[in-house]
């Protein structure tokens, strides 16, 4: 539990799921290309938050499908290009959001850290508006291991100069909240309420229902 979140001096948001309402768009997108390879059935809950190419590698090998660079190449063009796509039409910013991050904005430096693609970041950043709010971002380009690994959130802490006691994560997903603890840093978990037990694993220092209910805490 957070008794005090006025401490930290920088907010680490994720993107999907917690700013931007994806999920479904990703996962339509995941389903369609890798039922065209015919897999079928996998669990998208655990590959939630990781980079699309990681993503795939992970479900080649689980379905024990050949892994080569080109076919999880290929793959994960298929996928982003058709997420992209679904996100264009159909992708949603949080409603109550632009309020939120426009208050915390006030208050706290901002870092968007998401594992997305820069086009998907593009896109979400066109649609919110928000891009002036957030000191800098980073997308799944940037970094060499993406989540679960703790590298994107490492580099945030690296580029802000503060400690990651500095530092608060807001996460939607299994393998960002891991990835975050694994950096060391507080990780405030966004879920509904009939999927909020699944986090209990993970241990967040707090689970939130929407990202909105940050205000109570400021």
């Amino acid at each position: 539990m957070l008794n005090n979140f006025r401490k930290f001096q920088a907010i680490l948001f994720d993107m999907d799921g917690v700013l931007f309402l994806s999920t479904d768009c990703h996962e339509r997108a995941y389903r369609e290309v890798l039922q065209a390879v015919g897999i079928r059935h996998f669990s998208y809950a655990a590959i939630a938050g990781m980079r699309t190419d990681e993503a795939i590698k992970k479900i080649l090998l689980e379905n024990h499908q050949v892994v080569t660079s080109d076919v999880v190449r290929e793959l994960t063009m298929k996928k982003r290009r058709r997420a992209l796509s679904l996100l264009d039409q159909e992708g949603r910013v949080v409603d109550g959001s632009e309020e939120l991050v426009c208050n915390l904005h006030k208050k706290y430096r901002l870092i968007l850290a998401s594992s997305a693609s820069c086009q998907t970041v593009e896109l979400f950043l066109k649609k919110s508006g928000y891009a002036q709010a957030f000191e800098f971002v980073i997308d799944g380009s940037m970094v060499e291991r993406a989540k679960p690994a703790p590298d994107i959130y490492t580099l945030a802490v690296k580029k802000l100069k503060l400690t990651p006691e500095d530092c608060v994560v807001i996460e939607d997903a299994g393998n960002g909240i891991q990835a975050a603890q694994a950096a060391g840093i507080a990780v405030i978990a966004i879920a509904p309420k009939n999927r909020q037990e699944e986090f209990v694993r993970f241990n967040p220092a707090m689970v939130l229902s929407t990202v909105n209910e940050l205000t109570v805490l400021l």
